[in-house]
């Protein structure tokens, strides 16, 4: 059986566990490796921040 591929697209998922996005901001190497494999400028980030205890910053981003 064949299988035709519609319209694929390759990309990447980053998942980041504590660390990166607001947490070193005079230390930005994480985020920019992280934004480097994005194709589009300016890249477009989903941030799921945990259910608690988050910074009220975190709102606002």
């Amino acid at each position: 059986m064949l299988r035709k591929k519609l319209n694929s697209v390759e990309g990447h998922i980053v998942a980041l566990g504590g660390g990166g996005f607001s947490m070193e901001p005079d230390n930005p190497v994480l985020d920019d490796f992280v934004l480097g494999f994005s194709r589009r400028q300016p890249a477009r980030v989903c941030f799921v921040p945990t259910a608690s205890a988050d910074a009220a910053t975190y709102k606002e981003i």
